[in-house]
This record gives C-alpha cells, sequence and structure tokens, in this order.
C-alpha cells in the first residue's frame, strides 16, 4: 500500500506541475508542485523513497516539458536528498507546517538561484540583480504561499488519521485486563 501512495503521489505531482500549476503563473511566478510533492515524501516517507520517485518523476517531466533529459531529474533528486536529512524531525502542531513549508521554500529557492547562475554563466547575457528582484524574489514568495495551504492540507489530513487510529486503539487496548 506505501508504494501505490508513491507512486499516485508522483503521477499527482507530474500532472499538477504540467497541466495545472502553469494556469496559476502570477506576473511570470509559478510554484513548483512537483518539488511540493518530492519534499512532502522526504519528510514523510524518508529520502530514499524521495529520490527514486523525485528521479522517476523528474525524468518523466524532462520528457513532458523540456525534450530533454536530465535536468528536471538532477534537481528533483537533489532537493530529495537536501528535504530528506530533515525527515524524522517533523512532529509537532503548527510548527511541523512552517518547518515542511520551510524546506520547500529553500530547495525551491536554491533551484531558481541556480538557474539564475547558469544562466548567467552560459553567456546569456543575465542581468542578476534585476532578474533576481522581479523573478527569483516574487517566485519564492509566491511558492511559500502555496507551499503552507499544501502542507496545511496535509498536515490536517495526517492529524485525522492520526486521531481515528488513537481512537481506535483506546477503544480495543485502552481498558485494562484482568
Amino acid at each position: 500500500m506505501r508504494y501505490v501512495k508513491l507512486i499516485c503521489l508522483t503521477l499527482l505531482g507530474i500532472a499538477l506541475q504540467a497541466m495545472l500549476f502553469p494556469q496559476l503563473q502570477i506576473s511570470g511566478a509559478q510554484p513548483d508542485a512537483f518539488l511540493l510533492v518530492t519534499v512532502f515524501i522526504a519528510l514523510q516517507y524518508g529520502w530514499f523513497e524521495a529520490v527514486v520517485c523525485g528521479a522517476v518523476g523528474g525524468l518523466m517531466l524532462d520528457a513532458l516539458l523540456t525534450g530533454s533529459i536530465g535536468p528536471y531529474a538532477l534537481l528533483y533528486t537533489a532537493v530529495a536528498i537536501l528535504a530528506g536529512g530533515f525527515h524524522n524531525r517533523m512532529e509537532g502542531g503548527f510548527t511541523a507546517i512552517l518547518k515542511a513549508a520551510g524546506v520547500s521554500v529553500l530547495c525551491y529557492f536554491l533551484r531558481q538561484v541556480f538557474t539564475l547562475v547558469v544562466a548567467y554563466f552560459s553567456g546569456v547575457g543575465v542581468p542578476l540583480a534585476r532578474v533576481f528582484t522581479q523573478a527569483v524574489l516574487p517566485g519564492t514568495l509566491y511558492h511559500a504561499a502555496v507551499s503552507l495551504v499544501w502542507f496545511t492540507i496535509f498536515w490536517f489530513k495526517k492529524m485525522r488519521t492520526h486521531k481515528k487510529h488513537t481512537w481506535q486503539a483506546t477503544r480495543f487496548y485502552g481498558r485494562k485486563r484482568g
């Protein structure tokens, strides 16, 4: 059942990234749905599962969006490794949501800065300060808002499931025996 959930999450992230999130652009800034999914898998299941899902999903996004093989696969594999370092450190209430969103925003920001640096050194002639203030920072803030909503939804789902299982365990195992 665990692997079915991972496959469904990966396919959901690919579908959102390829079809829905391009429609949510604001001034050219677009949140990264598959990055959200990869960070969620890394925080929930661990880095290994996230690396596999990130690499496979990245290859699928490479084939769908760029036509070249490698950039997205490398990006989401690196995101999975980075976010996987925070696995088992996400317990708690609203602070867990803030931590998860913070990890996601950090990964998104590093992705944007990496893309900017590569464009600069490849000779494209990108004005660093202007692109940073008009594209990287607004995109990161937009991704932060979407991250808070995304991780809040999953946190409430997790808490609802956790309370149901806690109630069932108390109902069946909470009484003293003998």
